[in-house]
């Protein structure tokens, strides 16, 4: 290592410096290696949460989803019965009255709040068919 031009002092202040520099380089791996470990860690603990994240909202909409189609469905009975109910009027409303033209008043008017109830269950049931589907 030491030339021969060189004196003692020299070369072991070189050796040294050496020294210094390796240990300089050792410890800046070492702090490398643990800042990447540290980065890991924290890498790892938002993805978790993240995955947390993912998981809350997915639940939140699935339940959301359940909760609207039982308020439809509950919708759609209530809407079932009130047209059970214009039916069995219309239904009575069409045995002999006391002159045609109150008859067909009656029949129609009876008709018409049928076919507007059952418009509007046909649309829900058509509605939450296609969103059970997708």
């Amino acid at each position: 290592l030491c030339r021969p031009a060189m004196d003692v002092q020299s070369c072991s202040s070189s050796t040294d410096w050496k020294d210094t520099k390796c240990q300089e380089a050792k410890s800046a791996e070492a702090i490398t290696d643990l800042l990447l470990v540290a980065l890991q860690e924290e890498n790892y603990r938002l993805r978790i949460r993240a995955l947390q994240g993912m998981r809350h909202g997915k639940l939140r909409r699935l339940t959301r989803e359940a909760l609207q189609a039982w308020r439809e469905d509950v919708r759609l009975r209530r809407l079932r019965s009130q047209v059970l109910q214009h039916a069995a009027e219309f239904a009575f409303c069409i045995r002999p009255l006391s002159t045609p033209h109150s008859m067909m008043k009656a029949v129609f008017t009876s008709w018409l709040k049928l076919a507007s109830g059952v418009q509007i269950l046909r649309c829900m049931q058509q509605e939450l068919e296609s969103h059970r589907q997708g």
